[in-house]
């Protein structure tokens, strides 16, 4: 009889091991938060976050998946909030400052370059948080340090299609009509959905007199669904 309760109480550890073996670990849980992330159902990918992080509460992946995710909910404070704790777990961690830097660009620009400047010092590698302090420096009327980033982007990156049309927009509001249109012909030549760079190059053509070339490129961001584009186009071409 003793033996039995020994077989019965071995045989039931041994089912309760198997099946801790069979429990999804921190990594399968951030794995499919990030699947979600890409697929852009963020409610989900913030509860593979949570669960990754009641397993292993200083994740610091998933606390940034987090800020991730708000941050592409526009809910830029709480994005702040959750990349801050991402530092916290790891002070060393590139990724969490360029997305705290991106989240202070919408309630505290001054403080964001400071962010941006630590993920490329972290990692000098780091593309886009080139692209993202260039993006800044425009916003600022810093034009030619803007380009300087934009072209590191794109040394890194030959295929980096935004970073083209926004080193366009620096070269533009720097007067050199004539590269801009270099650049943004060539965001466009990787991505020809690229509204903005057509967009754009309508302005630089329109800054140089083109008008053939001005319409044309309005009517491909009109068909592109930019609407901008569309009362521009109306009374300018017309």
């Amino acid at each position: 009889m003793i033996q039995k309760k020994v077989t019965l109480v071995f045989f039931f550890v041994l089912i309760g091991f198997l099946s801790a073996c069979n429990l999804p670990t921190v990594e399968d849980y951030f794995e499919m938060g990030e699947k979600s992330y890409r697929a852009q159902n963020y409610r989900e990918a913030l509860k593979n976050y949570d669960y990754a992080l009641r397993v292993q509460k200083n994740h610091f992946r998933s606390w940034a998946g987090k800020g991730w995710c708000y941050l592409a909910l526009k809910h830029h404070k709480e994005a702040h909030h959750f990349f801050e704790i991402a530092l916290t777990k790891n002070p060393k961690f590139a990724e969490a400052y360029n997305g705290r830097g991106l989240a202070k660009v919408e309630f505290a620009p001054e403080l964001a370059k400071n962010d941006f400047d630590s993920a490329i010092l972290l990692n000098p590698n780091y593309t886009e948080a080139y692209y993202n302090r260039g993006r800044l420096a425009c916003k600022n009327g810093s034009y030619a340090v803007a380009l300087q980033d934009f072209q590191t982007a794109i040394k890194q990156d030959s295929l980096y299609s935004a970073a083209y049309n926004w080193g366009g927009i620096a070269l533009g509001s720097l007067g050199n009509y004539d590269s801009a249109i270099v650049y943004f012909t060539k965001a466009i030549t990787i991505d020809d959905k690229n509204a903005f760079a057509f967009h754009n190059r309508a302005l630089a053509y329109y800054r140089l007199e083109r008008k053939t070339e001005t319409c044309q490129d309005l009517e491909r961001a009109v068909e592109l669904g930019d609407n901008q584009a569309y009362e521009i186009r109306k009374k300018y071409c017309f």
